[in-house]
């Protein structure tokens, strides 16, 4: 009973951090939001489409859009693997088989009992066995990590790319050829198979790309290649830099293809909603879970009647939607109250509706209860 108890107090006192920080997150995400808009309208206004054939002095200091042919003369080498490329960006992506431990707790006879689980999986990232809680799941130091090489001097038309490659992303992979893999030092040879375009290095010696042993690597590379780009920045002499707007946000954007300057505003509006929603729904759930934590004790005490618990538990549910998402939608309306009036008063509105039709729905599920009785008689 008491450890019910001081579950109970630490679900509420968690629950209310929760609230609080989720809130925080959805005011932080909706002002942040105006901003992004603000500076995409303004960004789609005042900037201007020129040629990378030339230098226009007269550029200087706009915010430009400009699409070209992005070019370097460079050859990037993983000097570890042996791969070369006349590449803008080289990566080497590497895994390692190795032992993960997941902890599941239950409540058996009123008391809580914890299992441990060990399963083997590939993992770009080192895994500690230092801290396991059962011996005999040792996970070797990974000799081998992931790194990426950058041309340093990138060009579009008469211009230098500069900083604007550090946002390049758009990856294609490549396949590790039998010709490449006839490159690997000889502290490798003898380990390394080709498997799919990866290299897998069997460190035992006895297993396969099928099945792979704890400490085995597969190692798989990617590139960014010379190719037609479009950007939207700041001109820098015969470079670029961002343009910063009044209210402190910068454009500075490159995307690969030739694309219009509308493509690539449009590019930049889909991205920022993109982050926007994946907050605002993050924000949303974490809000509804935070409220279900703080009404927890309320649910410990019903789930002493039988069938009053499962019952209560389901409203609290539903309550806690309801909740989340009217302070959700009065947040994001006070948000969006000065940037966008219509918007801002709508969305207080539907807020208002889903809480009368909550209220609503309940009431009319009270009223039934008694003549639903009656009937049973």
């Amino acid at each position: 009973m008491w450890e019910k108890i001081k579950d109970s107090i630490k679900s509420v006192l968690f629950g209310i951090l929760l609230f609080f920080a989720s809130l925080g997150v959805i005011f932080f995400n909706e002002c942040n939001a105006v901003k992004d808009t603000a500076r995409t309208e303004e960004a789609g206004e005042i900037s201007v489409s020129v040629s990378s054939d030339n230098v226009d002095s007269s550029n200087n200091g706009q915010l430009v859009h400009m699409n070209g042919e992005a070019q370097t003369t460079e050859t990037l080498t993983d000097s570890t693997f042996g791969i070369s490329q006349n590449a803008i960006k080289l990566s080497r992506d590497v895994q390692m088989y190795q032992w993960r431990e997941s902890e599941k707790t239950k409540e058996v006879n009123g008391k809580k009992e914890t299992t441990y689980e060990y399963e083997q999986v590939w993992s770009s990232s080192p895994i500690s066995s230092n801290n396991f809680k059962k011996q005999g799941h040792y996970n070797p130091p990974m000799q081998y990590q992931g790194q990426t090489w950058q041309a340093r001097n990138v060009t579009l038309g008469a211009f230098r790319l500069g900083p604007l490659v550090d946002k390049m992303s758009d990856y294609e992979d490549y396949s590790v050829s039998q010709s490449d893999l006839a490159k690997l030092p000889p502290n490798l040879s003898n380990q390394a198979t080709l498997n799919d375009g990866e290299i897998f290095i069997s460190t035992n010696g006895n297993s396969t790309p099928s099945s792979p042993k704890v400490g085995d690597y597969r190692v798989s590379f990617r590139v960014i290649t010379p190719g037609p780009y479009s950007l939207i920045a700041q001109q820098n002499g015969n470079s670029f830099k961002p343009f910063m707007h009044e209210n402190e946000k910068e454009t500075f954007k490159i995307y690969a293809g030739t694309l219009s300057k509308e493509e690539v505003i449009g590019k930049m509006e889909s991205e920022d909603a993109m982050l926007r929603w994946g907050l605002r729904i993050g924000s949303i759930v974490f809000m509804a879970i935070a409220l279900i934590m703080m009404f927890n004790p309320l649910k410990e005490v019903a789930d002493m009647v039988p069938l009053v618990g499962n019952f209560l538990e389901a409203g609290i549910v539903l309550f806690a939607i309801g909740i989340a998402l009217f302070i959700s939608f009065i947040s994001i309306a006070i948000a969006w109250l000065v940037a966008r009036p219509l918007l801002g008063i709508f969305l207080i509105v539907v807020a208002i509706a889903a809480i009368v039709g909550l209220v609503f729905i309940a009431r009319s599920r009270k009223s039934n209860k008694p003549a639903d009785a009656g009937a049973a008689g």
